[in-house]
This record gives C-alpha cells, structure tokens and sequence, in this order.
C-alpha cells in the first residue's frame, strides 16, 4: 500500500471532518511533511514531551517510587518493564509507565 493507506494518514482523514485547518492542510499536494520519517520524528518529539512533563511531576511529588521488573518472553528476550508512581499535594496517586525495553543476553 502507499502513504495514503498509513494509520497516520487515516487519522487525519477522520480528524478533519471537526478541524478546517487540517482539512485545509491535507489538501496541499506539496511541503505536507507526512512521510514515514516525519511521522518518526514527531513521535519522537511527542514521546520526550511527554517524559518532560512526567519528570516535571516527579519534581514536585512529595514521594515517589520507580518500578521495574524483568522478565522473559516467549521467544526467550529479556524484557524490562519502568513505571513510576508518585503522590501529589492533594495526596492523589499517579502512575506512569516509562517503557518496555529489550535487554542484551
């Protein structure tokens, strides 16, 4: 299939139904910056805002803890899973999950 097909592309065709900015924008024919790096890149971006502002809570939890824990799948990777808990001032608890990462041998 092409780009057209990308689950990104279907997104924003749904999107743009209830956004005229975007509908404008998947018009264009040139300058879209859609393609599969871009689309990598701004993952990639969204990804470390969204650590920025899990450290910035972290920052100001009064307590908090990370979890990890380790374990084998199937096909006998290694894998290693990071969340973080945390109590804010109103005493209300937050978890997050960093990631799953694969370990070396």
């Amino acid at each position: 299939h092409d780009d057209s097909e990308s689950n990104f592309m279907q997104l924003l065709e749904l999107q743009k139904a209830t956004n005229p900015s975007l509908a404008k924008w998947m018009q264009k024919s040139i300058d879209k910056y859609s393609s599969p790096e871009i689309q990598n890149e701004v993952l990639k971006l969204m990804g470390l805002s969204i650590l920025r502002s899990i450290a910035k809570d972290l920052q100001s939890a009064d307590w908090f803890t990370v979890m990890a824990d380790e374990c084998t799948d199937i096909s006998n990777k290694e894998q290693l899973t990071i969340c973080f808990r945390w109590v804010d001032s109103k005493l209300d608890v937050h978890e997050e999950f960093l990631g799953l990462y694969q370990l070396d041998n």
